[in-house]
């Protein structure tokens, strides 16, 4: 009887024990669903602040995909108008060229029209 006692007190006190130990790990894991529930807030709102800044930085990459676009195009106004301006510029100096090819050929002219005058001034100066 005694050793029955004994082992009702001793399971009583294991029970006690399990019962204690039992309360502790429900308490941490209180403890834990709390820390988890904070991290996941916590986790949740960095989410969003980098979800903003990414969206801002998108807004501004696609901003300044239109200014580069419309830069673009303005260079390639701009590029069509020195072409055109140059092609002209191009043409003018042919028609220079041109214009001065004929004028070397008058001053060749005048040059032999003038040796001949020369010649027969000298002719006539020399029958005087």
């Amino acid at each position: 009887k005694q050793w029955y006692q004994r082992r009702v007190a001793i399971t009583a006190g294991n029970v006690q024990h399990l019962d204690s130990k039992n309360q502790e790990l429900a308490a941490n894991l209180s403890m834990s669903n709390l820390d988890r529930n904070v991290l996941q807030k916590s986790v949740s709102e960095q989410n969003k602040q980098d979800t903003n800044v990414l969206q801002t930085k998108l807004t501004s990459l696609k901003e300044l995909n239109k200014t580069l676009e419309q830069s673009l195009l303005n260079s390639e106004d701009s590029i069509g108008e020195v072409t055109a301006n140059y092609e002209q510029k191009c043409m003018e100096i042919s028609a220079v060229e041109r214009d001065l090819s004929v004028k070397k050929g008058q001053i060749h002219d005048l040059k032999k029209q003038l040796e001949e005058a020369e010649g027969q001034l000298s002719e006539k100066v020399s029958v005087m």
